[in-house]
């Protein structure tokens, strides 16, 4: 499990992370990043902006990480009646959603 973090959302593409894609989407004028959409209308970076991504993300975010017999019980739960996800589009109830939402959709378009 950690080592799918690290190489996807650490250090992996917004193609393949979705919380790199809505971290881009929400920092893209601050760090200077350039999108474009590829054939079949995915999101991408050039390997210079993803390299910027992901050391913003090495300076700014932190991870825990505990085990649970039953983890996806658990995240569930947490999606549920946890603290808000803003960032979880497909199971956040949270008013920010559709904002992100517009935002990541817009990527690349212009």
């Amino acid at each position: 499990m950690l080592r799918r973090i690290g190489r996807n959302h650490l250090k992996g593409t917004v193609r393949i992370s979705t919380l790199r894609l809505s971290l881009a989407a929400l920092l893209e004028r601050d760090l200077g990043l350039a999108f474009w959409r590829d054939d079949r209308d995915r999101v991408r970076m050039d390997r210079r902006d993803e390299d910027k991504l992901s050391e913003w993300i090495g300076e700014h975010a932190a991870i825990s990480v505990a085990h649970h017999d039953e983890p996806r019980g658990l995240e569930e739960l947490l999606v549920r009646k946890g603290p808000p996800l803003p960032l979880n589009l497909s199971r956040s109830g949270h008013p920010f959603r559709s904002t992100l939402s517009d935002l990541r959709r817009a990527l690349g378009r212009s």
